[in-house]
């Protein structure tokens, strides 16, 4: 792990067996700030770019917003999602100045939210840490944040519509693939 002793973290992309991704090694990152795990799904009509990301919470937000949108300069204007765990609350916007440049930054490089609801409660606070962010809209996007207790976060999901052929039926076609950004081993695991 890239802070000292301290075991675990990671990200990982799932997929669906018939879709064409791979990983993209310009986007993905670890750094003092945040990892990252980027790539580009690819259909016979167009592409997308893909990344997943987690900022440590302890590190300063003005230096994660420097280093994280130099990183994302890299996407140029491709339809690009970015999703995540910003530990960053985007209720508190009008209020803290950090959050307020986050979200200007974002909007400035052309990406809207799509959560809009608490993705972390507990019994005293409600925030919306987790996010994704968008360039490209399509009236059939939505996204939703699914009430569980499977975490101290609730997952969230987005249908970001693709064009792509419909694959002929098999029985892998619900099979699953992922690409992890961490190897998982007996020393990165907590």
């Amino acid at each position: 792990a890239i802070r000292s002793k301290r075991k675990g973290s990671g990200l990982t992309i799932y997929y669906r067996n018939h879709i064409d991704f791979n990983k993209n090694e310009c986007l993905t990152t670890r750094n003092t700030y945040f990892e990252a795990l980027g790539g580009q799904l690819t259909t016979n009509s167009n592409s997308f770019q893909i990344i997943v990301m987690y900022r440590y919470n302890n590190q300063s937000i003005s230096k994660f917003s420097n280093a994280f949108f130099s990183f994302i300069d890299k996407i140029g204007n491709k339809p690009t999602l970015i999703c995540g765990d910003f530990n960053i609350d985007m209720f508190q916007s009008d209020t803290k100045d950090h959050t307020n440049e986050l979200c200007n930054t974002f909007i400035g490089k052309g990406f809207v939210p799509l959560i809009s609801k608490a993705t972390r409660v507990t019994n005293n606070t409600e925030t919306s840490i987790d996010n994704y962010w968008v360039n490209t809209l399509d009236t059939n996007m939505f996204s939703r944040v699914l009430d569980s207790s499977i975490s101290d976060h609730f997952p969230i999901l987005a249908n970001i519509p693709i064009t792509m052929d419909t694959p002929s039926y098999d029985n892998n076609v619900n099979e699953t693939k992922c690409v992890e950004g961490l190897d998982i081993s007996d020393e990165n695991i907590s």
